[in-house]
């Protein structure tokens, strides 16, 4: 019988079973060590009070946009990123307001968005002080704004919903985030467990990124399909295929690491792999992509700088 943890309601066993590993297996997996860290993540998924507030009603349908606006404006951080991205491209065809206003930012831009800014507002505060991992979290956050861009521009391309898209290829890779800031809280103990010191970090973050990302999803009260794009960006099951965004999400993956970091060892040439034709992209549509997907990552990297 499958076991449940307490803490945040993880399922241990069944996620030893994904990665095709027992739960006995605990050589393999570090396994108490590796426990510890995933639940050490789930309870980093917490929001602060303002944050969380503003995720709540963005998330509730009835919820004034007056209101939220209002909230909105008590967190210099949110509200900047908010006005500067509704004024970017991606969301303001014909150009930015001269006298934009928190309210017009978020009817214009949409809802999905704004919770993506919610979120990593909240979260960049608190990572973006981890001195140990500053290089990579800085390449992390261009890879998700790559990755959002991306994700934007096929939506568009096949018809759908493109603000679903967006916070989706935002916050894709956001189990990385909270598990670096989660490594950095680890006892020496703990990390010796975790990491072989010649791979470092990095493989471990691979293994369980999209688990806490997913998590993180549900806690924050996104969709089940934006939960498991989440959980499943990397390699995307047949069940979940009719849904296309988990799909979407991979390809959106793969064009941020070859358009965002070309010199990377995760690139691969996205016209090389069958993902975006099984999306129904034409390829004429994937090299449109590759030439609008870097303006527009850039226009909004120098935007939300």
């Amino acid at each position: 019988m499958a076991r449940t943890d307490t803490v945040a309601g993880f399922d241990s066993d069944r996620w030893m079973e994904r990665q095709g590993k027992s739960s006995t297996s605990a050589s393999t997996l570090r396994g108490r060590a590796i426990k510890s860290f995933i639940e050490t993540n789930y309870e980093l998924a917490v929001l602060p009070k303002t944050a969380a507030l503003a995720l709540q009603m963005a998330n509730d349908p009835s919820s004034d946009i007056g209101k939220i606006a209002g909230l909105v404006r008590t967190d210099p951080a949110v509200a900047g990123r908010v006005i500067a991205l509704s004024q970017s491209p991606a969301f303001s065809a014909g150009g930015g307001s001269k006298n934009p206003s928190i309210e017009r930012a978020i009817v214009r831009m949409g809802v999905e968005p704004l919770k993506a800014i919610i979120i990593q507002v909240a979260l960049n505060a608190r990572i973006m002080k981890i001195r140990e991992f500053e290089k990579e979290l800085v390449q992390l956050q261009r890879h998700s704004i790559f990755a959002a861009a991306a994700a934007q521009g096929i939506a568009r391309n096949l018809g759908l919903n493109a603000e679903l898209s967006f916070i989706m290829g935002l916050l894709h890779d956001v189990g990385r985030s909270i598990g670096f800031e989660a490594f950095s809280r680890a006892t020496p103990a703990v990390r010796n467990e975790l990491v072989l010191e010649a791979r470092g970090l990095g493989p471990l973050l691979d293994m369980v990124h999209e688990e806490i990302g997913a998590f993180a999803a549900g806690r924050w009260g996104l969709s089940e399909v934006a939960q498991e794009s989440v959980r499943h960006h990397h390699e995307v099951p047949p069940r979940l295929e009719s849904l296309q965004y988990p799909m979407l999400v991979k390809c959106a993956d793969i064009l941020a690491h070859q358009l965002g970091d070309p010199e990377g060892s995760t690139q691969i040439d996205v016209r090389a792999v069958d993902t975006p034709y099984r999306l129904g992209l034409q390829p004429h549509a994937i090299e449109a992509l590759i030439v609008a997907v870097p303006k527009e990552a850039e226009g909004l990297l120098a935007l939300l700088r």
